[in-house]
């Protein structure tokens, strides 16, 4: 095997970026915390006539199976449209664990939770109490917000999500599960932020990729890259392939800064790559404004920076196509404007600065507010633990936001005491990965080994490609590239 030293700094832990396909422990979700039962389970059937509260209706219980796993699916209705889908392994598969699993956008729609029951943990999912993926739901009417149909998607529909399953759990096994857990990426790492602020009780441990905090300042800035893109083109798109070029420019500029060529920008906040290089060979000297414009990202009416742009190394064929992403389209038109004719291409350097404060104004902090991250103190305080992970060249959520999450917990929850922090809180940076692609796989065992075993994650092996995997290390410690061993 041929392997090439990395250290993951400051706190001298060695690792290895080896160019062998990595073979990882066995999990220890595996390991079975409830014992053989000697009487048989209920039917799936009777779960039909469960009573689980005001307002709660069970509309179907059914055996399935997945993967080789029976279990039954519970279909369950929260007024007035939050639907829950709850799975509950039935052929003796049942580790004793709950996992609730998260969604992505504006989510609005709902399907088995087999990622979980495949593991053998009672699952559950939910579609946030509408149904649809383009935001529509957050307006009652032109000029009029449904504020309670926003808490449901916000935070309600989740913790529902946690007392609706927990009750099956008990009426199917007997017991409670010993530990529950939140599993979820984009939206579904702000659903789990959420959780620990507002209910700490609901899970043991969470793990948030990418996290879709700063939710209404989110929106602005994926549609940011729209309006220089307009203003500097004549009012149309520049090409996928000229933006692509752009980007693999910066890549290549900038790939030796973390000393070693590898294709990836450790930390693209170390890059200041112009795309004005560019012009008289690929780019036309407008294009290359739009395109740093886009990694710089908006201002403040004082010229600050108001949000963060596209990273440098990640793609721009989300937020930089031919129209809008339509995530904050949405947002736009019935989270702020609360008209469905609102057009994003009234937008300009003029008065996007007004835009923004209108958005911040109207939304607030939204549903995980990360200006009151003292209150997930009490997540801390029950013995919790917070697994976050972001990818450096996320195309959608800005990873330097969650940084941001990540530093306001510290300083508001643990008074600037970082290492008080990683008692229960780490945040891992992946080089090169792009929104949501990491295998959350080692993350969920490692968050395991963390609440269940007191193993605190120093270092977490992504998986590049079946020959090559790179260590990943809690922040603010990264990876250094360190020559071929002697």
């Amino acid at each position: 095997m041929r392997i090439s030293q990395l250290l993951c700094c400051s706190l001298g832990v060695t690792a290895l970026f080896a160019a062998d396909a990595h073979e990882h422990t066995t999990p220890l979700a595996s390991e079975q915390l409830v014992s053989a039962r000697t009487a048989p389970l209920p039917s799936c059937a009777s779960l039909s006539n469960a009573s689980l509260g005001e307002n709660v209706t069970v509309l179907s219980a059914e055996s399935s199976s997945t993967s080789g796993v029976t279990y039954c699916l519970i279909k369950v209705l929260v007024a007035p449209a939050i639907n829950i889908w709850v799975g509950l392994p039935s052929d003796g598969s049942y580790n004793g664990r709950f996992m609730a699993l998260g969604g992505g956008g504006f989510v609005g729609s709902v399907s088995a939770p087999t990622t979980a029951v495949e593991l053998g943990y009672a699952g559950a999912t939910t579609d946030t109490g509408h149904t649809g993926s383009s935001g529509s739901f957050g307006m009652l009417e032109p000029g009029k917000p449904d504020e309670g149909l926003q808490i449901d998607f916000g935070w309600r529909s989740e913790h529902m999500m946690a007392d609706v399953s927990k009750q099956l759990i008990e009426r199917f096994y007997g017991g409670q599960p010993k530990y529950s857990y939140w599993n979820g990426c984009s939206t579904g790492g702000r659903q789990g932020q959420a959780m620990a602020q507002r209910f700490p009780e609901d899970y043991d441990g969470v793990l948030a990729g990418a996290p879709a905090v700063h939710f209404e300042k989110l929106g602005l800035g994926q549609t940011w890259p729209q309006v220089p893109m307009l203003m500097e083109n004549g009012g149309k798109a520049i090409s996928s392939d000229k933006l692509a070029r752009a980007v693999a420019a910066a890549v290549a500029a900038c790939d030796e800064l973390d000393g070693v060529e590898d294709g990836v920008l450790r930390d693209p906040r170390a890059c200041n790559y112009s795309a004005s290089a560019l012009v008289g060979t690929t780019l036309t000297a407008k294009e290359a404004v739009a395109i740093d414009k886009i990694w710089h990202g908006p201002t403040n009416a004082d010229g600050s920076l108001s949000w963060y742009g596209v990273p440098r190394g990640a793609s721009f064929s989300t937020l930089a196509g031919a129209k809008i992403f339509s995530i904050p389209d949405g947002q736009g038109k019935y989270w702020v404007e609360y008209d469905p004719e609102w057009d994003y291409r009234t937008l300009t350097y003029d008065n996007f600065a007004a835009f923004y404060d209108k958005t911040v104004r109207i939304m607030g902090p939204g549903p995980t507010p990360t200006d009151n991250a003292a209150s997930i103190g009490s997540f801390r305080d029950r013995g919790s633990k917070l697994l976050m992970w972001h990818g450096w060249a996320d195309q959608v959520i800005p990873p330097q936001g969650t940084i941001d999450l990540h530093n306001a917990i510290v300083n508001v929850s643990d008074g600037g005491d970082a290492r008080a922090s990683r008692e229960w809180m780490r945040l891992f940076m992946a080089p090169g990965v792009a929104h949501c692609g990491l295998d959350s796989a080692p993350f969920s065992e490692a968050l395991v080994a963390w609440v269940e075993h007191g193993v605190a994650p120093e270092m977490i092996t992504h998986a590049v490609s079946t020959k090559i995997t790179r260590p990943l290390c809690p922040h603010p410690e990264v990876a250094v590239y360190k020559g071929l061993p002697t």
